[in-house]
């Protein structure tokens, strides 16, 4: 199944590699990316998704549009429903989750969605609410390994290590909590544990957190040595095309983490 032009341009757009497109499209010819379009499709999916998780919408409405949206995913999947069927079969989500089930045809990659569709959903349920380290984590472990595992698929042959996919999850994830620490506080997204609000005494309703130099440091030599043994595994990442895609990823967050700690002196 194609991807109509239409979609595939409000995906770019959505997944925000809109200007990045024509590199793209020659690095897949060159490296074996298969299927990019499918690939940009399942990103701008989870993006809506997220965004609505993310959103200022309250906990109920986020958690109904969310679980809506996994029902329609399975019943397309299941082929329990015709996209005529559908309320709203315009939408963007809909559109792309149509997409997605056709390509998926050999539901190879239906575990990891769902899975990723739900931990969306755990999003919506844990507003306001504080984790341990350790259910934070969890929570970051299994939603990285679901992106990743999504990710080698387009790749021939792709594969990652256990090793590997771990330390990148934890690095990664960690570091987006920094970069979105008050964009996340805002609507109750809250990934600081419980164990750094009681060692650092944290006010998370008190003055920006990143005055708070002793944690935001403490957090950071965590998020860097996770992102070191994340870079010492890439090597054993397959293909070298797949392997450069995660090397970028990294750097990528590594640099846009840097800039952030630099503005707030730190």
């Amino acid at each position: 199944m194609q991807v109509p032009n239409d979609l595939l341009t409000e995906c770019l757009s959505i997944a925000n590699i809109t200007k990045y497109w024509p590199i793209l499209r020659f690095a897949s010819n060159l490296f074996g990316l298969r299927d990019i379009d499918f690939l940009v499709v399942s990103t701008a999916y989870f993006r809506i998704l997220d965004n609505k998780a993310d959103s200022d919408m309250d906990v109920s409405s986020a958690k109904a549009y969310i679980q809506k949206q996994r029902d329609i995913f399975v019943s397309l999947y299941e082929g329990e429903k015709g996209v005529s069927d559908i309320e709203g079969k315009h939408s963007s989500e809909i559109r792309c989750a149509q997409i997605i089930a056709s390509y998926d045809y050999s539901r190879k990659l239906y575990p990891f969605l769902i899975d990723l569709i739900d931990t969306i959903i755990f999003d919506t349920e844990r507003r306001w609410k504080v984790l341990t380290e350790r259910d934070v984590e969890d929570y970051f472990a299994k939603t990285g390994r679901c992106v990743l595992n999504v990710e080698r698929h387009f790749f021939k042959n792709g594969s990652y290590p256990e090793s590997f996919v771990h330390f990148a999850s934890l690095g990664y994830l960690w570091a987006d909590t920094i970069l979105d620490l008050e964009k996340d506080l805002d609507v109750g997204i809250i990934n600081i544990p419980s164990e750094d609000i009681e060692r650092f005494r944290l006010d998370l309703n008190g003055p920006s957190l990143f005055s708070r130099h002793d944690w935001i440091r403490y957090r950071g030599d965590i998020i860097k040595r996770y992102l070191k043994e994340a870079n010492n595994r890439l090597r054993k990442v397959r293909p070298y095309c797949l392997r450069l895609e995660a090397s970028r990823m990294l750097r990528h967050k590594e640099k846009r983490l840097y800039r952030m700690l630099t503005k707030h002196g730190i």
